[in-house]
């Protein structure tokens, strides 16, 4: 974590802390899903979203990797977008 998102949470009631921390945990993971999906050809999209529902990390994992050769640089290329994000909402409220 950056030393501004620390700031922030220290700043804050541990309740108000906890549910930003869960916020942003949960928009992290449905920007990473919407990225693999776009990533993903569209004839293989629904077995993926089965894949989530009832097979196992590993599973989802290989079938990503056998589907998306670039999976590693679509991952990083996501995460950077979302640290770029947490850098300017922080960016702003510190303002």
């Amino acid at each position: 974590m950056s030393a501004a998102f620390i700031q922030f949470l220290e700043r804050v009631a541990p309740e108000q802390a906890s549910l930003v921390v869960q916020g942003l945990g949960d928009t992290a993971l449905k920007s990473v899903l919407v990225t693999l999906i776009e990533a993903l050809p569209e004839e293989h999209v629904p077995q993926f979203e089965r894949l989530l529902e009832s097979g196992t990390s590993s599973e989802v994992e290989a079938f990503l990797r056998l589907h998306i050769p670039n999976l590693d640089e679509v991952l990083e290329h996501s995460l950077e977008g979302l640290r770029s994000d947490l850098d300017q909402f922080l960016a702003d409220i510190g303002e």
